[in-house]
C-alpha cells in the first residue's frame, strides 16, 4: 500500500470512479468533527495508513485527536 498527500486547485475535478473510489467528500477540521459525532462519516481503523494520515492532518493545526475518537469501521 502507498498513501501520499496531495493539493488540488480544482476540488470540483476530483470524481469517483465507481471501482475504487466510490465517494469524494471535503471537509474542514469543524465539518470532519461534526460528521463524526453524527455518525455520518466513519473513519477507518486506527492501524490503517489512511487513519494516520487523516490524523497527521487533522492534529497539524493543534486539533486534539481525540475529537476523531468514534465512527471507526472494519471494512467488510
Amino acid at each position: 500500500m502507498i498513501a501520499f498527500h496531495a493539493i488540488t486547485s480544482n476540488p470540483e475535478a476530483a470524481r469517483p470512479d465507481g471501482q475504487e473510489i466510490e465517494e469524494v467528500r471535503w471537509y474542514s477540521r469543524a465539518s470532519m468533527k461534526q460528521a463524526i459525532a453524527d455518525k455520518t462519516l466513519l473513519l477507518p481503523p486506527g492501524m490503517s495508513v489512511s487513519r494516520r494520515m487523516l490524523e497527521a492532518w487533522y492534529c497539524a493545526d493543534g486539533s486534539a485527536i481525540a475529537d476523531l475518537t468514534g465512527g471507526e469501521r472494519w471494512s467488510s
